[in-house]
């Protein structure tokens, strides 16, 4: 796996090391490249209120150009 820095976020290349065979077809099983770009940018403090708190996250925002899938996600969703 690499990992790269730069302006627009974080760019990770994900390497297949395990063959599998997909349950039913989906966009992302269809893809025949070695790698997949995953851009994560945006990071944005939000806020939620629960009864009488407020609590605060991160999130950021995850693209995969080749799919055209972009969303957000929070902090806690990563490893």
């Amino acid at each position: 796996m690499g990992a790269s820095q730069s302006n627009k976020g974080l760019t990770i290349a994900f390497e297949s090391r395990v063959k599998t065979n997909p349950v039913m077809p989906t966009r992302l099983s269809e893809i025949e490249a070695a790698q997949i770009e995953v851009q994560v940018t945006d990071g944005l403090i939000q806020s939620k209120r629960v009864i009488l708190k407020t609590h605060s996250f991160l999130t950021y925002k995850v693209h995969v150009p080749h799919l055209k899938t972009e969303v957000r996600r929070q902090d806690e969703e990563f490893d």
